[in-house]
């Protein structure tokens, strides 16, 4: 099966500096991820998304894919994605921030995915891949490559990151980091900093219908 390609998404609980463990379910292994939120049903990457799922779905189990399908879009659990109006506060039930009316994706990957720069080059080393995952934050928009994949043994539909390349700002969700420094004086006997000149060189710098479940939308 060929990657499906995303431009210009929102992000939602980017993993991709270091790998997530999930308290939900501890046997399983810290994975890199993230959820790619509030996509129009309609948009041709969705179709040839949930096309792929279609073609996986009918070589995995044939003649019984349609019942396993359906069997998987009403279990969350089973299925890498969804609407908007299912991602609740498990506390207040309230909606997540940013995943609106539209479907979200979210994909994972046991290594870090393919980090990719601004000129459309994979990154070169690590250090370099690190400092491209750290810029991308929770709302920010990126363009992401991606590989939905079927699991027989316990049947559901899974997403592999496989690329992620920062596409843009946009509204952080939640508060954002919060400058606490004004709260803070100098530690007695703290020695003073160095020099400027004793500084390193740029230090400080900065083919089935949709599921029944969306097309219902």
């Amino acid at each position: 099966m060929s990657l499906v390609y995303f431009s210009n998404v929102r992000c939602s609980f980017p993993h991709l500096a270091e790998p997530f463990k999930s308290q939900k379910f501890p046997g399983s292994p810290p994975m890199f991820s993230m959820d790619i939120i509030d996509i129009d049903p309609n948009h041709p990457q969705i179709k040839e998304f949930m096309t792929q799922y279609s073609q996986l779905a009918f070589q995995a189990w044939k003649e019984h894919a349609g019942p396993v399908m359906q069997s998987i879009q009403g279990d969350k659990r089973a299925r890498c994605f969804g609407m908007g109006p299912e991602k609740v506060n498990e506390q207040t039930f309230k909606q997540l921030e940013g995943y609106g009316q539209g479907v979200w994706i979210n994909a994972k990957n046991k290594n870090r995915p393919q980090m990719i720069r601004a000129d459309g080059n994979q990154s070169s080393n690590d250090m370099e891949a690190l400092e491209l995952a750290r810029k991308i934050y929770g709302g920010c928009r990126v363009n992401v490559a991606l590989k939905p994949w079927v699991r027989t043994g316990n049947r559901g539909v899974s997403c592999d990151l496989v690329a992620v390349q920062f596409a843009g700002d946009d509204t952080a969700f939640g508060e954002g980091a919060v400058d606490a420094s004004g709260m803070f004086g100098a530690v007695a006997g703290a020695a003073a900093p160095a020099p400027s000149f004793l500084q390193p060189a740029g230090f400080g710098s900065n083919p089935m219908p949709l599921p029944p479940f969306m097309s219902a939308q």
